[in-house]
């Protein structure tokens, strides 16, 4: 909704106003989903990143947006969590969270400033990245490991 009258300027919507309720949501059913995804197969850890973490995600860096921005997303994000818990070995379902990632990003993007130039890395600076990423996680997991280790030692 767009008003040509300057004194009524466009209203946007935080996006974790929608966002962060649902993740809430999500996390308050993750002991039925854990059990339902024990007993079935389905996967508890892809509902933990696609669907908990990446609500998160989306409810911190999207900022304030219009609802034809938000709408979409949000639907995009609730049918993929559904359609994971109802046919999670179907390649519909399987598309639908890397989609929600991709429209997120694709929103982030388009959202930043127009000064930024998106350039193609080369394989070196793809490699250093991965290899952070790696030590990265491997600090964290190292943390996790170590820190209890020592306690009971």
């Amino acid at each position: 909704m767009t008003s040509d009258n300057p004194a009524r300027p466009r209203k946007n919507i935080h996006s974790f106003w929608l966002f962060f309720p649902a993740a809430s949501l999500l996390a308050a059913l993750a002991v039925p989903l854990s059990i339902y995804s024990t007993l079935s197969g389905a996967g508890h850890g892809h509902e933990l990143i696609f669907g908990f973490g990446l609500a998160l995600i989306a409810g911190y860096t999207l900022g304030p947006q219009p609802w034809r921005v938000l709408a979409p997303l949000f639907l995009l994000w609730l049918v993929a969590r559904l359609g994971w818990a109802w046919a999670p070995d179907n390649l519909v379902p399987q598309l639908l969270s890397p989609a929600f990632l991709l429209s997120v990003a694709y929103w982030l993007v388009a959202g930043a400033p127009a000064s930024i130039s998106l350039t193609t890395p080369d394989t070196r600076r793809i490699m250093i990245a991965a290899i952070i990423g790696l030590l990265l996680l491997m600090t964290f997991m190292g943390s996790r490991i170590i820190a209890p280790g020592t306690a009971c030692h």
